[in-house]
């Protein structure tokens, strides 16, 4: 994972935690004087923050904006780049990579709380859906009865349904009925349901953040708030004291949270307190939907990350990456070069070996020579060598001559070289000479090619 994208993950992360703390500031006031609807429109800032990609810092020219971005932006350097954090450097260099670890323990976790609220949603539906039969179609929703619930349900991101209780037509009168069907009619065309499905995922990637958790929950009741004003704006007091009455029937437990439930007991006492007293004014309707835009757009810009920032730090991180490989290569070298060093030294210690032994072997010699050439015929001894003819020519103290004429292997070098040695008779100019017309010869076969074995 690049520098840059680990540095807008943890912005982005910062940023919504901020925009789901203000909007939980501001939602009962903007409930209050515009409406519940406004209300539940504060919850895009930091939906959209979510996915909102870096913005070019050319569009960031007032300073005060530049400050509040920079803040974003330093505590994504200190959580993102190791050398900012002498803990995360220590443990860096022993190996481990500790962004790396916290990204799969981030992403296990999202997918982990993900799929739990998914399983825990199948199995409802599987169990609701078990025992029901349909009533009727109209709008391409499906209006489904079932023995297995209390209050209506709207489920489905493309089989769209609504289910109500078995006995909905018994407990709930005309007008409850109404309001209610058109209640979970309303979630339906609003797209309630892919909207739950996006703050699950949402949901899913803040798992660790407690403040999410309150969010989402303040985020549902404001849905079902604004949903319960749709239903019974120009209502009246008739009406609205029905749908009050159909919420206490259809008062239910715990639900999965990617359904929209009616009369979720979680929501009941506050969506009624609301309907009590915060009915929408038709003339604020619209200008709480111009402050609720406002506050959406503001936040993001305050929020925003910038491509600029990003760069610098990513080119920063990429000069260390630089800087790490080119140590690494140069260790590498060095660590090659220490073993052919050795390997070397292993190839001259043997080599040695060889020597020493062959001087031995050259010792008993010259003692066997001393012994068995009679004083009177060490005059005799002769050694010559012509180097024009690569040649060396040993006459021996008993009167044998030996020629090695382009002498190609290490034996007949040896045997030359031994048999100079051995004449103790010869004067030490004389053996000196030989010594070195015989390395002469040796070096003319290795110039013309010979390959020494």
């Amino acid at each position: 994972m690049s520098t840059l994208i680990q540095n807008w993950i943890v912005e982005t992360f910062v940023a919504t935690t901020i925009l789901m703390l203000i909007v939980l500031v501001l939602r009962s006031a903007v409930a209050e004087r515009f409406g519940a609807r406004a209300a539940y429109l504060l919850w895009l800032a930091p939906a959209l923050r979510m996915i909102m990609p870096p913005l070019p810092q050319s569009w960031f020219n007032n300073e005060g904006l530049a400050a509040q971005g920079q803040a974003l932006k330093d505590a994504a350097v200190v959580l993102t780049n190791p050398s900012a954090v002498p803990l995360m450097s220590a443990a860096s260099a022993g190996g481990i990579d500790w962004l790396m670890l916290l990204g799969i323990v981030w992403l296990g976790g999202a997918a982990l709380f993900f799929a739990r609220h998914m399983l825990a949603y199948h199995r409802f539906l599987t169990l609701v859906l078990a025992s029901s039969r349909r009533i009727d179609d109209a709008n391409r929703i499906t209006l489904v009865a079932s023995p297995a619930i209390r209050s209506p349900i709207a489920l489905g991101v493309f089989g769209r349904q609504i289910i109500v209780p078995d006995d909905f037509t018994t407990r709930f009168d005309a007008t409850e009925q109404r309001l209610a069907l058109a209640h979970e009619m309303t979630h339906h065309r609003r797209g309630d349901l892919p909207v739950n499905l996006a703050a699950l995922v949402v949901l899913a990637l803040h798992w660790f953040n407690p403040l999410a958790h309150i969010a989402h929950r303040a985020f549902r009741l404001d849905q079902e708030a604004a949903c319960d004003a749709i239903v019974l704006h120009g209502a009246s007091v008739g009406e609205r004291h029905a749908y009050g009455s159909a919420l206490f029937k259809a008062a239910i437990g715990p639900v999965p949270i990617a359904i929209c439930a009616m009369g979720a007991t979680t929501t009941l006492k506050a969506r009624l307190r609301y309907i009590i007293a915060h009915a929408e004014r038709p003339e604020r309707i619209m200008t709480g939907a111009v402050l609720a835009l406002a506050v959406i757009g503001g936040g993001l810009v305050l929020t925003a990350s910038t491509s600029f920032a990003s760069d610098t730090t990513a080119n920063a991180a990429d000069d260390i990456k630089s800087t790490a490989q080119t140590v690494t290569v140069q260790a590498n070298l060095d660590a090659k070069e220490a073993r052919d060093e050795a390997r070397q030294a292993k190839v001259e210690a043997e080599q040695a070996l060889v020597e020493a032994e062959l001087e031995a072997q050259t010792a008993i010699r010259e003692a066997e020579a001393e012994v068995e050439c009679p004083k009177e015929a060490r005059r005799r001894q002769i050694v010559s060598s012509n180097d024009g003819d690569s040649q060396v020519v040993i006459i021996t103290c008993d009167g044998r001559i030996t020629t090695l004429t382009n002498a190609t292997t290490r034996a007949e070098i040896g045997k030359a070289r031994a048999q100079i040695t051995a004449m103790r008779v010869l004067a030490g100019d004389q053996r000196t000479a030989a010594l070195k017309s015989l390395d002469a010869a040796l070096a003319r076969m290795r110039s013309r090619g010979f390959t020494l074995q």
